[in-house]
């Protein structure tokens, strides 16, 4: 039997040297972090163990903790990526989910591994947990945030949980259990929050190596317990061994032990003279392997249920309305095609999507994949069979679940039927006006013979799964918003304290993307910067130009970027109060596939006070500066300057870029000068070898190729390329290209030029 103390004497934790192969929970770590930025965190955990302890005695016999029903918690979880394999699928997280569900309610089928000597205190905890399925403004919801980030590690020192730091911020945490899912450094499997601390940072994180079961999490940890071990400290669980040597976790029915265990000990493994069963090493809140973890214990469900009690620290949970059902183990059907020798599913395209892969076994989960689909908008989706040698008539079909319900069966959720099909096959579909904003499921099934349904398991053919995102901005243009920061110290660009200023920015294809962006929306037409603090000084020459660049951020050179840019805004512009809206003269063409690189300067011959902008705090430096009392001119020829985390915040308008849909379908036309193109063999039959040549370094290339209508048949995009020569080689029989006239279009930093070729099969 353990003691019962007070939580105030237990903070001290053992320092401990850990394997890379070691599982490592930093709860303590961040646990004492916090402990030094808030004075009053002791004294609110002293609280909640004085209300966990009242629990427990009125409750000795009750083994509900005080709370009979069982818990269900809405969870959000926020997929925190720099890589694509961060970018973790839909199933991989519901598969986490589902160990929730199993390990706490003691549904797991390796029960049968528990000791004898502990099956009798062995507890189903009677809590499960749920996607979310609505957000907190009330909108349908998957449950699931995806955020691109240019931060590539992150620790426990909770920045993960804030936007203006590269990560996402928390849900309400009165109604949400937040689960950060993000590349963890130092070794680190994940993290959590203790009862009682803020809620803005109140939730888990867990390395994104270590979340779910199966798919590409790593052993000895790829069984989903990281989730188990981090939600039970969220729950007020502490580490088994008291985090001291045999120490106290304020549990009785859970044995003394020395220190944490690992691997998979032999049992009885016995430590701290607990010479009858030995330590409890497959509790989850131990450091064992993920395979010899099976139980929580009835003291340590009566710890976690009494959070839930009237007064309880997470009793407003109980409230919560975010899971529109309490069946917490809801997933999609299952729909495969038992045999891929024949044929297969082998090229996607819809919006941005251009998924080529090859035969899966009969499934692939690509919903790590997405596009956004404006709503009411109509679409084209572009679907290729490819065979192992005899060609079969393949059918296919294509589902989306607009109302995020977990199925397909709804009302219009069929989307695209054609007949048996030899070749690549497209057709068209409407977003319905009515559907919500937000991510949700796409299924795409291929079979040889009628597909009776969603949910078929066949013989030949195959099954993907994609991710849709339906965003509002209309067809005709959209406004993009970056940064949401309140700060006001920044007062680049519009610093009149000095006479001239030059000043660039960084804006991150990410998040574009984040803020909304589409294809269909590529064309800039304005930016705009929001003033807090008005000085209405007219500035002279104030002029602004945009470029591609490969750079997400400013180095330590403070050396202003020279590569190519184009001159949207010049005049003589004095500010207002609020946001300041440039409009460009002529559009820049954003090519999608780049960051973004902004230029302002101007010059004056006299000073006034600045006028300050709102801005939002960088992880990395993504503005340079530089502020003089120099002859006019002088500072836009500037190479050097300050560097700064503080982004001013900013409005795109967008429109539909001049350069994409159709062509004119005139051969040869020349835009660019000194450059190599040229297009061999021609006529082509299988083969088309594409030359050409870059001449200024950080060039974006594109090429396109276009039918004999004008219309757009594929997208070769060669994105950032340096000076030299290059070659690309496109398989038209691939790309099922039939015979007839073409056009090649080559543009290199907005230039273009055009070639005709021909198709001879």
């Amino acid at each position: 039997m353990k003691k019962t103390l007070l939580f105030i004497g237990l903070l001290g934790a053992t320092t401990l040297s850990f394997a890379q192969v070691q599982r490592n929970c930093g709860t303590m770590t961040n646990l004492q972090r916090l402990r030094s930025v808030d004075q009053n965190l002791d004294a609110r955990m002293q609280e909640i163990e004085n209300h966990t302890q009242q629990i427990i005695q009125n409750s000795a016999s009750n083994k509900t903790g005080g709370v009979a029903a069982v818990v269900n918690i809405p969870v959000v979880v926020h997929v925190i990526y720099n890589t694509a394999a961060q970018n973790i699928s839909d199933a991989q997280i519901q598969s986490q989910i589902e160990v929730l569900n199993e390990d706490f309610r003691r549904l797991n089928a390796d029960k049968v591994n528990t000791p004898t000597s502990f099956t009798s205190v062995a507890a189903d905890a009677e809590i499960t947990f749920c996607l979310a399925t609505k957000a907190p403004n009330g909108a349908a919801t998957n449950g699931i945030i995806r955020k691109s980030t240019t931060v590539t590690s992150w620790s426990t020192n909770d920045l993960v949980k804030y936007s203006a730091q590269g990560g996402s911020d928390a849900w309400p945490a009165a109604s949400y259990l937040n689960i950060w899912v993000c590349n963890l450094g130092g070794g680190v499997l994940g993290y959590a929050q203790f009862p009682g601390g803020a809620a803005v940072t109140d939730g888990v994180v867990i390395n994104y190596n270590y979340f779910g079961r199966g798919y590409a999490t790593l052993a000895p940890y790829n069984k989903g317990r990281t989730g188990a071990h981090e939600v039970g400290h969220w729950l007020n669980l502490r580490h088994i061994w008291g985090d001291a040597a045999c120490g106290d976790d304020l549990v009785n029915d859970t044995p003394t032990q020395q220190a944490s265990n690992y691997g998979c000990p032999a049992y009885p493994n016995k430590t701290c003279s607990n010479t009858t069963s030995g330590d409890q090493f497959m509790n989850y809140m131990d450091y064992t392997d993920d395979a010899c973890m099976n139980m929580f214990s009835a003291g340590q469900k009566t710890r976690m249920k009494a959070l839930f009690a009237t007064g309880g620290a997470r009793a407003s949970l109980l409230n919560s309305t975010a899971c529109a059902t309490t069946s917490t183990t809801a997933s999609y059907c299952s729909a495969k095609g038992a045999n891929v020798t024949y044929e297969w599913i082998s090229n996607v395209k819809l919006a941005t999507l251009n998924n080529a892969s090859g035969a899966n076994g009969g499934y692939a989960d690509f919903t790590n994949l997405s596009t956004n689909l404006v709503i009411g908008s109509s679409n084209v989706v572009v679907l290729t069979p490819s065979f192992a040698s005899t060609v079969y008539p393949e059918y296919f079909r294509v589902y989306i679940d607009y109302n995020k319900d977990k199925d397909f069966t709804d009302a219009g959720e069929l989307v695209y039927t054609s007949a048996g099909v030899t070749q690549a096959t497209s057709g068209s579909f409407t977003v319905p006006s009515t559907v919500t904003a937000g991510n949700t499921r796409m299924r795409v099934m291929m079979k040889d013979g009628a597909i009776t349904g969603p949910c078929e398991q066949y013989t030949y053919g195959e099954t993907e799964d994609y991710s849709v995102n339906f965003v509002t901005s209309a067809t005709s243009g959209s406004t993009l918003t970056l940064g949401a920061g309140t700060s006001t110290t920044a007062n680049a660009p519009y610093g009149t304290y000095y006479m001239d200023e030059r000043s660039q920015f960084i804006v991150t294809k990410a998040e574009l993307v984040n803020a909304g962006y589409t294809s269909a929306n590529s064309l800039i037409k304005s930016l705009a910067f929001n003033i807090s603090s008005l000085s209405a000084q007219v500035m002279n020459g104030f002029t602004i130009k945009i470029g591609h660049t490969s750079a997400s951020s400013f180095g330590t050179a403070t050396s202003f970027a020279t590569s190519t840019m184009t001159t949207v805004y010049s005049a003589n512009y004095t500010p207002v109060a609020g946001w300041n809206t440039h409009t460009f003269g002529t559009g820049f063409n954003y090519n999608g596939t780049s960051n973004l690189i902004i230029d302002i300067c101007w010059n004056n011959s006299s000073y006034t006070n600045d006028s300050r902008v709102f801005y939002t705090a960088t992880a990395d430096n993504k503005t340079l500066f530089y502020k003089a009392d120099v002859a006019s001119g002088a500072v836009c020829g500037n190479i050097s300057g300050s560097l700064s985390t503080a982004r001013p915040n900013m409005k795109f308008s967008l429109g539909a870029s001049s350069s994409t849909g159709k062509i004119d379908p005139t051969p040869d036309e020349v835009a660019i000068v000194n450059t190599e193109f040229g297009l061999y063999p021609n006529p082509a039959s299988s083969n088309l070898s594409i030359a050409y040549s870059v001449t200024s370094a950080e060039s974006n290339v594109g090429i396109q190729l276009f039918n004999v209508l004008g219309a757009l048949v594929l997208n070769a995009d060669q994105g950032v390329k340096e000076s030299g020569s290059y070659s690309v080689e496109v398989d038209l029989n691939g790309h099922d290209l039939s015979s007839g006239v073409y056009f090649c279009r080559l543009n290199v930093d907005g230039k273009v030029t055009t070639k005709r070729f021909i198709i001879s099969k």
